[in-house]
Formats: structure tokens, C-alpha cells, sequence
């Protein structure tokens, strides 16, 4: 049977602790009370029988990152819907990346799935600005540690954005005309709805 000395430090705090492991299997020891992505610097080193340690091997090591959120939409209209945008507002958590997947439902199936790349959680606001008019979409966000390692195992969950309906331009009224004895004839200026919708234009007197 071998017998391991492990030590650790937190680079980011006070903590620190010191095992001694005696193999029979597998060399592994869980180390409890740690932060979300928390900076450890890990040491170990073998005994033999006659008690003599060897030499030490350090390394840097990180616990997995805290599970994204995203805390809510911001919703940015424009002339036309191809220039419509959202503002996603991301939690600050104990991670260093993360990266957004966005999806679109029709009928209960899955249309569409668009996956962000790797963002450093210092960016707290991510920018979608490929929207469709009056489309639902549900969004999930991932992070991972300061090792690219990424939590597995349970569902991410969904924050579900509706592009709000648009209303059209107010139409200008331009002029009137008479031809003979016929009705009034009046006259306005067409307007453009910013989602693309077919507009019907109704004159009152």
C-alpha cells in the first residue's frame, strides 16, 4: 500500500488544508468547502515504507464554475424587424466563461438552434441581434471553469423571450380630391410596419 501527502492552498482566501492518503485502488480525495471556479494550488508527494517523502508536484486546480442565469431582456425595436435586437442581462457568478444557446420552437419541435461562442464572464450583457417578428425563443446559458471544464448532468434551464408585437407608423393624411359629382377622394401617405405585417388602411370622416 502507498501513502500520498496532499496539500492545497487557496490563492484566494485564507483555506488551506494538509491529507495523508493511503492508496489501496484509486489515488482520489474529494476536498470539501471550496468556492465556484476557486483558484487552488494543490501539492502531493509519495512516502514509502520507510517513511521517506519524495519530491513534490504542484499544480494549479479549479472546482467547477457556478451555474449561469440570466436575470432578464432588454428589447431594442427599430424601423424594420431585421434590426430588431435583445439585450440579455447575465448574472455575475464564480465562472470564467460562459456561452449562450438559443432555440426556436414550432409545434413542440425544434426549428432552429443557434449556440453562442465562449464569452468571459466579465462581458455581463450578450447582444442578439438576429430576431424574427412575433417569434418566441428560449434561451440557456452554460459556463464552464477556468479549465474549460463544463458541469454535466442536469438540465439547463430555459428564460423564454417573446418578440413583442410592433405597431405601425401613423399614417400621414396628404390631401383630398374631388373628380365631378363622385365621393370625396382623400389621400395619405403609406407607412411601413416595422414587422413586416400587411397593413389595411381605413379612412373616417
Amino acid at each position: 500500500m502507498s501513502t500520498y501527502i496532499l496539500s492545497y492552498q487557496s490563492l484566494e482566501r485564507d483555506k488551506s488544508g494538509k491529507f495523508v492518503i493511503e492508496e489501496k485502488e484509486n489515488l482520489v480525495y474529494l476536498i470539501t468547502d471550496l468556492w465556484d471556479n476557486e483558484e487552488i494550488e494543490v501539492e502531493i508527494c509519495a512516502v514509502d515504507n520507510a517513511g521517506n517523502i519524495g519530491e513534490a508536484v504542484k499544480d494549479i486546480a479549479y472546482p467547477l464554475a457556478e451555474r449561469g442565469v440570466i436575470n432578464g431582456f432588454t428589447f431594442n425595436s427599430a424601423e424594420t424587424y431585421q434590426e430588431y435586437s435583445v439585450v440579455l442581462d447575465i448574472k455575475e457568478v464564480r465562472a470564467a466563461e460562459y456561452r449562450i444557446i438559443r432555440e426556436q420552437l414550432h409545434d413542440g419541435e425544434l426549428i432552429n438552434r443557434v449556440v453562442s461562442e465562449w464569452l468571459n464572464i466579465d462581458n455581463l450583457q450578450y447582444v442578439d441581434d438576429n430576431l424574427q417578428a412575433h417569434a418566441v425563443y428560449y434561451y440557456k446559458i452554460e459556463t464552464r471553469n477556468q479549465d474549460g471544464i463544463q458541469e454535466t448532468g442536469f438540465e439547463l434551464e430555459n428564460y423564454i423571450f417573446e418578440v413583442p408585437n410592433q405597431l405601425p407608423g401613423e399614417p400621414l393624411l396628404v390631401g383630398y380630391d374631388f373628380v365631378n359629382n363622385l365621393p370625396l377622394i382623400l389621400k395619405a401617405r403609406p407607412v411601413i410596419d416595422p414587422d413586416g405585417d400587411n397593413l389595411y388602411y381605413y379612412f373616417f370622416l
